[in-house]
């Protein structure tokens, strides 16, 4: 069976939301990668859908800010990490992501002045990032 190495953005998303209880997202999870035996990817909103975790209409909604998050050029890397370290919850990203399209600052920039992060919190996370690249591109 193919191991499933990183959870999906959209759970991370439903998770921050407070839309999937921690024992709801590993039941979805576990159910998602069962589904995605055998190399056939199936999408994690399809499997939380199945499952009746959440609806169709609102399932909309958390796939537009999926989009919106892992879209963003240039600052989706630190915004998504950002989520994914729970330092902001993706309904605030996404806020910050138009604010900053209007405002011509850089994300990190944008959210301190709005004191929703740290200047170590950004500090580590951009150090992170600047490893995963130097890693990708060694690769």
């Amino acid at each position: 069976m193919e191991q499933v190495k990183k959870k999906p953005l959209l759970c991370t998303i439903l998770e921050t939301e407070g839309v999937l209880s921690p024992e709801m997202a590993r039941r979805a999870l576990s159910a998602w990668e069962a589904r995605c035996a055998g190399g056939r990817r199936v999408p994690f909103g399809q499997v939380v859908l199945s499952l009746g975790m959440v609806s169709p209409g609102d399932m909309v909604g958390y796939l537009a800010m999926q989009r919106k998050l892992a879209g963003a050029p240039g600052t989706a890397p630190l915004g998504v990490l950002l989520v994914e370290h729970g330092v902001l919850k993706p309904s605030q990203l996404v806020g910050a992501l138009e604010r900053r399209a209007t405002s011509g600052k850089r994300l990190g920039e944008l959210l301190l002045e709005e004191g929703l992060v740290r200047r170590i919190q950004v500090d580590m996370l951009l150090q992170t990032q600047k490893r995963a690249t130097a890693r990708s591109l060694a690769a």
